[in-house]
């Protein structure tokens, strides 16, 4: 990636970190506060929080090694 286009990648990065931490919070409400309405106990915000616990966690992979690292145009 060329250095000119780095914060526009970072932009990319960022916008998608956002998008997921909505939609994992849209999840989790959602699912308590089905078992909220469902039973008026804590059992919804265990549903919720075993759910998000089950999901599958998603890391990005190592950066790439580049024998061009440092160096600048």
């Amino acid at each position: 990636m060329d250095h000119a286009e780095a914060g526009l990648a970072s932009g990319v990065v960022n916008t998608f970190h956002e998008l997921g931490a909505a939609i994992g919070v849209a999840i989790g409400s959602s699912v308590a506060a089905s078992g909220i309405s469902m039973n008026p106990s804590i059992d919804g915000f265990t549903d919720a929080y075993t759910v998000s616990r089950s999901s599958p966690q998603w890391r990005p992979p190592p950066p790439c090694s580049s024998s061009r690292r440092g160096s600048r145009r």
